[in-house]
């Protein structure tokens, strides 16, 4: 169990620190939508991010940036539906990053009535992609495929 203490910390580190991914993306071979949601965090420090596994699970990696003293740098990610419970966790104690939070939320609790996804299904989770962009700074649908009657352009 973790504590509203713990859910304070990892809300102010995640708010400085962490990165609510969302995206669709086209399969060609298989022929349909995928969509991606994670929370990502990067840091020089391993000793957090291994705070965070411990309590919500989720993966580290090392990696390398040519730009860094050390030339080393860790990241940690939390695929989609376990980072459901991390953000739920986190979400009344984040300052910054909520309204990305309660948008990686909609997107991610977004169920379509198939694995399909339709046109509609299509406008609402690109719509909160596009918002999430919007949110973090950064262009709008930079990096979603474009797609008219589901077929990717």
């Amino acid at each position: 169990m973790v504590t509203e203490a713990e859910r304070a910390y990892a809300a102010g580190f995640l708010d400085g620190e962490g990165s609510f991914y969302i995206n669709l993306y086209f399969r060609p071979r298989r022929g349909h939508w995928q969509k991606v949601a994670k929370v990502c965090v990067s840091q020089n420090d391993p000793r957090p991010l291994e705070w965070l596994i411990e309590r919500w699970g989720g993966q580290l990696r090392r990696a390398r940036h040519v730009k860094l003293s050390t030339g080393i740098y860790w990241q940690y990610q939390l695929p989609a539906r376990k980072a459901t419970r991390l953000v739920e966790d986190v979400l009344p104690f984040l300052l910054v990053k909520r309204e990305v939070a309660e948008n990686f939320l909609a997107f991610e609790s977004y169920r379509p009535q198939s694995r399909k996804l339709s046109d509609d299904d299509l406008s609402h989770l690109y719509e909160l992609v596009n918002r999430s962009h919007i949110l973090n700074g950064r262009p709008a649908a930079v990096c979603v495929n474009h797609w008219v009657k589901g077929v990717p352009i």
